[in-house]
């Protein structure tokens, strides 16, 4: 195990240099460092290094990272094997070392990297099995079925927890994602059925998890509307904005964010046009969420539903975004208007 202090030295390096180091010429263009990406063909440069942020970003396979990460990608390597790769190029003394915190730390990166391999492995089987029709409401526009990967959930009681249990995953793990759950009768059924199902993604575009809004009325009032993924190792809710992915290039093009609160008004304002709107997952703003605000833009528009409730959320959202850094303006809905909506009532306007 490689000791936390090697990692940091290796993490401080400057990201220019290391990106360099490993085959890729940039050259300066105003506040970055451009190329074309190393990580897909492309011949107009769209592989942006920013040296105040420390972080790469393509706007063309919306690739993003540290210099690290960047390693990871390009030479198809785990995370030790680029940190092992970036000290030896630079010079930086490995340690290593054998302690339990080391051993703990080793650990949650393998659990990681199970629950993303289920995720990714769900993504794909609900991706196979959406119909070849529009989905009413919600996603009967390709334009967000393309960009967020909107989809059905599931018709049968248990078609996901068979596919799973083919591919030798284990359902305990699923259920911890909220993927199946476990019946008195102590067999598996499928959590993703008959709802909309609203994958979240990091910046780098890895899924999460999903979250999902019902479709039936009688279903709404017994479980209600809609649903977060579960907490895990891989989905954490305070440090998750949803649309972070689709959403970053035109936050940096902009400098400016418009945050909503849930997944449909998030939807609904890229809909129309409105790229750069992230939102809170339904839920209370985060000091973690502002500060990863705080990496693609400086100032914040928020747009909370026009009701009681999102209004008194308001004030609380100002006092976390003036603390990570950012200014911010607030956009007033008429009473019990939401931005999904207020903008398919208006959406010419």
């Amino acid at each position: 195990m490689i000791s936390p202090s090697t990692i940091d030295q290796v993490k401080g390096l400057d990201i220019v240099l290391v990106i360099q180091k490993f085959g890729t010429e940039l050259k300066k263009r105003g506040t970055s460092h451009w190329a074309c990406c190393p990580l897909h063909g492309e011949k107009t440069p769209s592989f942006a290094v920013s040296f105040n942020k420390q972080t790469f970003n393509c706007f063309g396979c919306h690739e993003y990272g540290n210099g690290i990460d960047f390693v990871m990608a390009v030479n198809k390597l785990e995370f030790i094997d680029a940190v092992t790769e970036i000290a030896n190029s630079f010079g930086v003394h490995i340690e290593h070392e054998d302690s339990q915190q080391a051993q703990e730390a080793l650990k949650a990166s393998a659990k990681r990297r199970e629950l993303a391999d289920i995720t990714k492995e769900a993504f794909k089987f609900l991706k196979s099995k959406q119909p070849n029709v529009a989905i009413a409401g919600i996603g009967a526009h390709q334009k967000v079925i393309d960009s967020f990967h909107v989809m059905t959930g599931l018709s049968g009681w248990a078609e996901l927890a068979n596919h799973l249990t083919k591919q030798n995953i284990d359902l305990a793990e699923a259920a911890k994602l909220k993927l199946v759950t476990k019946t008195k009768k102590g067999n598996y059924i499928d959590v993703l059925r008959n709802c909309i199902v609203f994958p979240l993604h990091d910046q780098r575009g890895r899924i999460l998890g999903f979250a999902k809004r019902h479709i039936s009325e009688e279903d709404c009032e017994k479980y209600g509307k809609y649903h977060n993924p579960a907490e895990s190792d891989l989905y954490k809710k305070r440090e998750t904005l949803y649309g972070i992915y689709q959403a970053m290039e035109a936050m940096e093009a902009t400098g400016e964010a418009y945050l909503v609160e849930g997944y449909t008004d998030v939807t609904s304002m890229h809909l129309a046009n409105h790229c750069n709107t992230v939102g809170s997952c339904g839920t209370a703003l985060t000091i973690e969420q502002a500060r990863l605000l705080r990496k693609y833009c400086k100032h914040v528009n928020i747009l909370r539903d026009g009701d009681d409730a999102g209004q008194k959320a308001v004030n609380r959202d100002v006092d976390i975004l003036l603390a990570a850094g950012l200014t911010c303006s607030i956009v007033f809905l008429p009473e019990n208007e939401d931005p999904d909506s207020f903008i398919l009532e208006n959406m010419k306007e």
